[in-house]
């Protein structure tokens, strides 16, 4: 006798389609993103080979249209090269994130509307105490350390309507460079200074 065969659901074959058409999606937007360099994170330490590098300027000009904080786009120093960038969040406030590759140093630079103490604790999830000052050209940097070798050096200047913060596995005179590019860079247009204003937009009579 031979056994009828039983049909799944409906509902059953559904699902699958639905999981294999979201694997699909998934697939093709990470190509689209990736293929567009805006968003891409590559920290830590560099390894041997080349490395991947990204276009920060595009990135943070785009972040500047929506960011609630003053973004700057620092030049990259000579033989620095930017291998991330990505946006981030820190105790629920937004902020970007650049990183820089130069020799066998990773360095790198958040903005963000966060608290000092929320960027210095929020870098990474680890816990450091301040344990000085650095005055870079007239600014203050407040250096934050941690208990463990594994736990990165931070520099966070408060700016009052940014915070900045470097980080990372450089040296000190690796932190004063990007902390002197940072100072010496403009603020980007936000979305309202970028819009044309009534009496520029309307015809004349």
């Amino acid at each position: 006798m031979r056994t009828k065969k039983v049909e799944k659901p409906r509902i059953f074959q559904d699902g699958r389609d639905m999981i294999i058409t979201l694997g699909v999606m998934l697939i093709v937007m990470f190509v689209v993103i990736g293929g567009t360099g805006l968003c891409h994170y590559q920290p830590g330490n560099p390894k041997e080979g080349k490395v991947t590098r990204v276009d920060y300027t595009t990135f943070l000009q785009s972040e500047a249209q929506s960011a609630d904080y003053p973004v700057r786009i620092p030049a990259s120093p000579e033989g620095w090269i930017p291998n991330s960038a990505l946006r981030i969040n820190l105790n629920g406030h937004s902020g970007s994130s650049v990183g820089w590759v130069h020799d066998k140093d990773w360095i790198r630079f958040v903005q963000t509307s966060a608290s000092v103490d929320d960027v210095a604790q929020g870098l990474d999830g680890k816990a450091r105490e301040e344990k000085g000052t650095k005055d870079i050209d007239g600014t203050t940097w407040h250096v934050f350390e941690g208990s463990d070798d594994d736990v990165r050096t931070a520099w966070v200047v408060d700016k009052k309507d940014v915070r900045w913060a470097v980080s990372g596995t450089g040296s000190t005179d690796e932190f004063s460079t990007m902390a002197k590019a940072i100072q010496e860079a403009k603020p980007e247009p936000s979305a309202e200074e970028s819009a044309p204003s009534e009496a520029s937009s309307s015809p004349s009579a």
